[in-house]
């Protein structure tokens, strides 16, 4: 009996998902199409954005306003990192390996590294990466952080980040750090962030549990950490 009452309130919950779905209003295609040159500068600016997840809940940001310049990173910390445990698999392929549509023949984090490969291809001026290494432990990691800061650094790409780990972006030039009250967000460089006392940012650090090594990086004393080239053949990603 009770297994039948669960299975009918998860499908009364599917079928109102699925009108809510079919209630929504199909927005229209109007404007020009950008040019292929679109756009020529890596230049991001939000002005008096509010947003939320459902009508009914409160609106998360509100009235946010920020540029991010061709010369500077951003990184969106929410929250921080509540890392799980799991098997890495191995993986390996070649360049002449077969894409299926979507790339539903390869993981999650080879498709992230598909994608990646791509954006350093072709070089765009804009990247957005959100959680670009949420499938990847932190050997393979320290791969694509180095990949990013090598390909994407130097004022070439404007990059907009969204991440966990924190250790990922420290060293980036502002880092927007949102908290849940209204209006409550920071858009400032890492260290000045750092200096503001029991605010977002420094709550962040201080249960990321890398709290020592993280300060170093924002100080500018070190650099993001590098891992063996050595051990490259070895990388693993689930």
């Amino acid at each position: 009996m009770i297994r039948f009452y669960a299975n009918f309130e998860m499908g009364i919950n599917a079928t109102k998902r699925v009108i809510d779905y079919a209630d929504v209003k199909t927005e229209p295609k109007d404007g020009d199409e950008p040019p292929a040159s679109w756009p020529s500068a890596g230049v991001i600016s939000v002005d008096n954005l509010t947003v939320s997840c459902a009508p009914e809940l409160p609106p998360v940001p509100k009235k946010l306003l920020f540029t991010l310049k061709s010369n500077e990173h951003l990184n969106d910390a929410l929250e921080r990192m509540h890392p799980g445990s799991s098997n890495d698999t191995s993986t390996s392929f070649a360049l002449n390996a077969p894409v299926s549509e979507g790339g539903g023949n390869f993981s999650q984090g080879q498709r992230q590294l598909l994608c990646l490969a791509r954006s350093i291809l072709q070089q765009r001026k804009v990247l957005v990466l959100d959680e670009a290494n949420s499938s990847f432990e932190m050997e393979t990691d320290g791969y694509i952080q180095q990949a990013i800061r090598s390909e994407f650094g130097g004022n070439m790409s404007s990059l907009l980040v969204i991440a966990r780990r924190l250790s990922t972006i420290a060293d980036f030039d502002c880092i927007l750090a949102m908290g849940t009250m209204e209006n409550l967000w920071n858009w400032e460089p890492p260290k000045e962030l750092l200096a503001i006392k029991k605010g977002v940012f420094w709550e962040l650090v201080n249960q990321s549990g890398e709290k020592a090594p993280l300060e170093r990086t924002i100080r500018g004393e070190q650099q993001y950490s590098e891992v063996p080239i050595a051990n490259m053949n070895d990388r693993r990603c689930r």
